[in-house]
């Protein structure tokens, strides 16, 4: 199934709406426990857990969330939400699980990924530091012939360094 969202609305309604169509997909797919229920329920469903769920995330959507449920719910008796609020809560628990594991691994990638380091240095230099195998990228200024811009991750700094005292040192 393919979820497609208007771009003209706000982050939170998108992420709301969002969270309502995942909630429809979990809910009223082929095979699932509520495919059959009627239109109505269905609706109340999923606008419940998308409410709840971006509660959780610090979204208030009360205002269009409570005027979508009524909307739906209104020929039928108050009882529509607590028969239903089983299904609306474990929905919605699954969601935010899913969520915070996956906001978890993107705050572990995130921690994993190095910043690069700009360095000035001469041909000279990056002949050391080829022969040093440290893993760079290098270009040549058009302005200074000789002279590299060199791209090297954080943690490779100190090797840099070393490499090129290294050789300061032997030429001394």
């Amino acid at each position: 199934k393919r979820i497609v969202i208007n771009e003209r609305m706000s982050d939170e309604q998108t992420i709301k709406t969002a969270v309502h169509e995942v909630a429809h997909c979990l809910l009223h797919s082929k095979g699932s426990t509520q495919e059959f229920a009627e239109r109505d329920i269905k609706e109340i469903q999923a606008e419940s857990v998308a409410y709840t769920v971006c509660k959780e995330l610090g979204i208030d959507t009360t205002d269009y969330s409570f005027t979508y449920v009524a909307s739906w719910a209104y020929n039928r008796d108050t009882s529509v939400l607590k028969q239903n609020i089983d299904v609306i809560c474990s929905t919605a628990d699954h969601i935010i699980q899913q969520l915070k594991e996956n906001l978890t691994l993107v705050a572990e990638k995130s921690k994993n990924i190095e910043e690069p380091i700009f360095k000035k240095i001469s041909q000279k230099q990056l002949n050391t530091l080829n022969d040093a195998n440290i893993d760079l990228s290098a270009h040549e200024l058009k302005d200074e012939p000789g002279m590299y811009i060199v791209k090297i991750k954080a943690s490779d700094l100190p090797k840099m360094e070393q490499a090129l005292q290294s050789n300061s040192l032997k030429r001394s």
